[in-house]
C-alpha cells in the first residue's frame, strides 16, 4: 500500500478538535524541538547524526525519535540481522558466524560521507576488502581460507553455454588487462566520461558543507543542475552512450580481431542489471555514470556487515549531541510503522493503526513515498474535526507574493512521475553446503570467475542477473527478479545446496531501487520540502523527504547526501545552524 490521497479530497470525521494556535518565533517559544524520522535506513540515519552535529551550537533539539518497525518477514532466515536496517543495506549472519551482505554489497573509497562515518567510529567499523565482510573487526574470511581457494574475476553469460566475457585471471591486473585487450578505445571512453562526471559529483560534497544561503537545496534537480549533471539524468544510458561513441555491437574492423567484444553489450549491461536490474535503455544517463564510477577507486566493505553503519550513526549521533548538550540518549528507536501523518499549526502526528506516536515539529520521511504505506493529512481549515489529504510537494503560502483572500490557501505541484513508478523488484538469495554446477554454465574449473553475470537475453534465460561467490567452501549469492524454485537451485549448486536467506527487497510493498524509465520526466524529483503548514511562518511543521534524491540515482552515497540536504533544510528551519539570507537555490 503506498500513498494514499492521489485522487482528490478524502474526508474523515475524527474524535478530536483542532486547537488552531498561532506558531511564534522561537525566541518566544519555549516548547522543546521534536523531529520524527520515518525509515532506519542510511538515510534516516544519516539525517539524525546530521542533525546532532547541526544542533551542538543551539542545543534546541529535545530529541529526535526514529520510527523502524525492522520487518522481520522480509529476510526468510532465523539468523537474518534485523536491527534498524533500512533500504539497501541488511546482512545475513551463518551459523559459523559468516556475515553475508544481501543488498550493497560495496562502497567506493570517494564516497566521503560513507567514508566520514566509518572514520568517525574506529573502534566499531572497519573498512575491509569488497566481498570479504568476514567475521568481525579481528577475524577476516582471508584468514579462514588459503588465497588459492578464492575465485577471481568475473564473467558475463549469454545463456545457453555462451560467455562473452571470462576475465578471470590471477589478480586483479590482469583481468584488468583482459577488459582493456576485448574491449580498447569504448573502455577508455567510458573512463574519460566518467572521471569528467566524477569531478563534477565531487562538488557535491563543498556544496554540503557550505552554509551560503546559495548550497540550501530545494530539490534534487537544482542540486545536479548546480554540478552540472543534470543533462546526465534527462537522457537514458543509452542515449548518453550514444554521444560518447561507444559502440552499440563489436565495430566491424575489431571483428576480424581475435578477443573483441561489445562493451556496452556485455559489461555495462551486466553491470547495470546487477546494480538496477535495468537494461541500459530503461536507465539514465547519471545512474548508468554512477554505476562505472566504482572502477575508478578502491572498493571497500564494513568489515562484519555494512549495517553496521546504521547503528553506528545513531551512536555517534548520541555521542555528538551529549557531548555538547548533555542530553543523554538524543535518538530514540521506536520500532513501530508509521501508517498516518496529520499535521496542524503546531506540529505534526504520528499514529501507528489507531495508536498515537507522538506530537513532533518537523517530521522527515526517510523512504519511498508510493512504498511506505502512510496516509498523510491536515485538518480542515472549515471544521477542524474533518481531515483532507495533505498537499503534497511543497507549499503553503507563494512567499513571493503577497497574501490575496482570492488565492487557494495551498499551492502545491504535482507529484512526480518518479514518486508514483514502482520500484523494480529484486529477490536475494543466499546458499550453502552449494557446488557451482559447471555444466550448467558451460564452464570449466580451471576458467570459472568468483562473480557471474548476465546480459538481457542471460536474464531471460535464466531469471537471475548475478551469482557470487561468498566463501570458497560452497555459500553463494544470488541476484533475482523473482524467486527462485528449488529446481532452479539444485540445477545451478546440486541437490545438497541449503537455502540460507531470500531477502525480497520491498518485501510486498515496493521493490529494491526506483525504475529510472529511461530518464527524461521519470528523473525529475519530488521537493525535499513535501508539506508546510501554510502560516507563512519558516518554522512551522514541516514534512521532508530524503528519498527524493533517488529520483535520478540511488545508492548509499546518494542516500546519504540526501539525508544532508535535508538535515540542512531542517536546520536552517528550526534555527540550529546561523546563515545569512535569502537565496536559497528556486526549484527547477
Amino acid at each position: 500500500m503506498g500513498w494514499t490521497g492521489c485522487h482528490g479530497l478524502l474526508w474523515l470525521v475524527v474524535f478530536q478538535t483542532l486547537k488552531c494556535t498561532t506558531v511564534v518565533s522561537k525566541e518566544n517559544d519555549e516548547k522543546p524541538r521534536r523531529v520524527a524520522i520515518i525509515g532506519g535506513g542510511i538515510g534516516g540515519s544519516f539525517a539524525a547524526k546530521y542533525l546532532a552535529d547541526y544542533d551542538v551550537s543551539s542545543c534546541s533539539l529535545d530529541s529526535v525519535v526514529l520510527f523502524d518497525p525492522t520487518l522481520d518477514d522480509d529476510i526468510e532466515e532465523p539468523h537474518a540481522n534485523d536491527s534498524l536496517q533500512g533500504g539497501r543495506v541488511a546482512s545475513v549472519t551463518l551459523k559459523d558466524g559468516t556475515v553475508v551482505e544481501l543488498g550493497a554489497s560495496v562502497a567506493y573509497s570517494g564516497n566521503r560521507l560513507l567514508v566520514e562515518m566509518i572514520e568517525g567510529d574506529p573502534e566499531s567499523l572497519t573498512m575491509g576488502k569488497p566481498f570479504h565482510p568476514g567475521l568481525g573487526k579481528q577475524t577476516m574470511l582471508d584468514d579462514r581460507y588459503n588465497i588459492s581457494e578464492w575465485r577471481n574475476g568475473l564473467g558475463v553469460y549469454n545463456g545457453n553455454g555462451e560467455w562473452p566475457l571470462i576475465a578471470a585471471g590471477p589478480d586483479d591486473d590482469h583481468t584488468k588487462w583482459q577488459l582493456f585487450v576485448r574491449y580498447n578505445l569504448d573502455l577508455l571512453r567510458i573512463k574519460r566520461a566518467t572521471n569528467k562526471a566524477l569531478e563534477s559529483f565531487e562538488q557535491i560534497y563543498s556544496l554540503l558543507d557550505s552554509m551560503d544561503p546559495s548550497t540550501f537545496f530545494r530539490s534534487p534537480d537544482a542540486l545536479w543542475q548546480e554540478v552540472g549533471l543534470w543533462e546526465y539524468a534527462l537522457q537514458s544510458f543509452d542515449q548518453l552512450l550514444d554521444s560518447l561513441w561507444i559502440s552499440k555491437s563489436t565495430p566491424l574492423w575489431r571483428s576480424f580481431l581475435p578477443y573483441q567484444g561489445s562493451l556496452r553489450e556485455e559489461l555495462l549491461t551486466a553491470v547495470n542489471l546487477c546494480n538496477y536490474n535495468q537494461a541500459n535503455s530503461k536507465l539514465n544517463g547519471l545512474a548508468g555514470m554512477v554505476s562505472f564510477i566504482p572502477t575508478t577507486g578502491k572498493l571497500f566493505s564494513v568489515v562484519g556487515g555494512n549495517n553496521q553503519l546504521i547503528s553506528s550513526a545513531l551512536r555517534q549521533a548520541d555521542n555528538v549531541h551529549d557531548g555538547a548538550c548533555k542530553s543523554g540518549d538524543f535518538v530514540n528507536h521506536v520500532k513501530k510503522a508509521v501508517t498516518t501523518v496529520i499535521s496542524d499549526f503546531e506540529g505534526m502526528e504520528l499514529w501507528s493503526g489507531e495508536e498515537n506516536l507522538g506530537h513532533f515539529d518537523t517530521v522527515i520521511l526517510a523512504a519511498p513515498l508510493q512504498h511506505s504505506g502512510i496516509s498523510f493529512y491536515i485538518h480542515s481549515h472549515v471544521d477542524a474535526a474533518i481531515l483532507q489529504d495533505m498537499p503534497l510537494n511543497l507549499v503553503a503560502h507563494n512567499e513571493d507574493v503577497e497574501e490575496d483572500a482570492t488565492r487557494p490557501h495551498f499551492y502545491t505541484s504535482p507529484l512526480p512521475l518518479s514518486a508514483k513508478l514502482q520500484y523494480t523488484q529484486v529477490v536475494t538469495t543466499v546458499v550453502s553446503n552449494a557446488t557451482l554446477q559447471l555444466e550448467y554454465f558451460s564452464l570449466s574449473d580451471i576458467n570459472t570467475p568468483r562473480s557471474l553475470y548476465v546480459t538481457e537475453r542471460g536474464k531471460q534465460l535464466h531469471g537471475i542477473t548475478a551469482i557470487t561467490q561468498v566463501t570458497p567452501d560452497g555459500v553463494y549469492k544470488m541476484f533475482s527478479s523473482d524467486r527462485l524454485s528449488e529446481n532452479d537451485l539444485s540445477a545451478m549448486f546440486g541437490s545438497g545446496n541449503i537455502v540460507e536467506a531470500v531477502k525480497v527487497w520491498g518485501g510486498r510493498k515496493g521493490g529494491a531501487t526506483p525504475n529510472y524509465n529511461g530518464g527524461g520526466n521519470a528523473s525529475i524529483a519530488s521537493k525535499f520540502l513535501l508539506y508546510e503548514s501554510g502560516q507563512g511562518i519558516e518554522e512551522g511543521p514541516a514534512l521532508y523527504y530524503i528519498n527524493a534524491i533517488e529520483a535520478a540515482v540511488s545508492c548509499m552515497e546518494l542516500s546519504a547526501i540526501g539525508a544532508k540536504s535535508v538535515a540542512k533544510l531542517v536546520a536552517k528551519r528550526l534555527k540550529l545552524i546561523e546563515y545569512s539570507s535569502p537565496g536559497e537555490h528556486e526549484e527547477l
